[in-house]
């Protein structure tokens, strides 16, 4: 009987504790899934926390030193001058310096009527009914009612002494 037992087919001859496993694994499953399924509708039921809208700080506001730009443009600090009495139109401008774009838009350091030089856009007014017209790499356009006038930006020291002592080009030598 114990041969018969041994070589037998049946399933109760199958070893010991091999039929245990499908209801334990079956049941952790279904406990698995009531807690998640548990945890979820404990987190739907205790709601979600309100949107809090959070203040924006405001805009630091820019201000623009026109005495920095001025200095940064190459102007000097200026003298007071009396201006002359109806003075022209190209007399009460002068160009420090030009900040140029291709398109002719950019920035100009215009002084005027002998006061410290300011940076102006294409298009600012100047001065009463006088604006800025345009600019080129070393010319503003100014003009209003009185007409209009280009104004120059004035030679330098550097730069007619760099011209004068610029060497001059060496022939290349070629040897075959």
């Amino acid at each position: 009987m114990n041969a018969a037992r041994r070589f037998s087919t049946t399933p109760t001859a199958a070893l010991p504790g091999t039929r245990r496993w499908p209801p334990v694994l079956a049941a952790a499953l279904v406990w698995g899934a009531l807690a998640l399924s548990a945890g979820y509708w404990g987190l739907r039921w205790w709601g979600e926390a309100p949107a809090q809208v959070l203040p924006v700080p405001p805009a630091p506001v820019l201000t623009i030193d026109s005495g920095r730009v001025a200095s940064a443009l190459g102007a000097r600090a200026a003298t007071a001058a009396a201006p002359a009495a109806a003075p022209g139109l190209a007399s009460r401008f002068r160009l420090l310096g030009v900040v140029a774009a291709r398109q002719g838009q950019g920035a100009a350091l215009i002084s005027v009527d002998g006061q410290p030089a300011k940076p102006y856009r294409v298009g600012a007014e100047l001065s009463d009914g006088v604006r800025l017209l345009a600019l080129g790499p070393r010319q503003a356009e100014v003009g209003g009612d009185g007409g209009r006038v280009t104004l120059e930006l004035p030679a330098t020291a550097a730069n007619t002494a760099s011209a004068a002592t610029a060497p001059r080009a060496l022939p290349a030598l070629i040897r075959p």
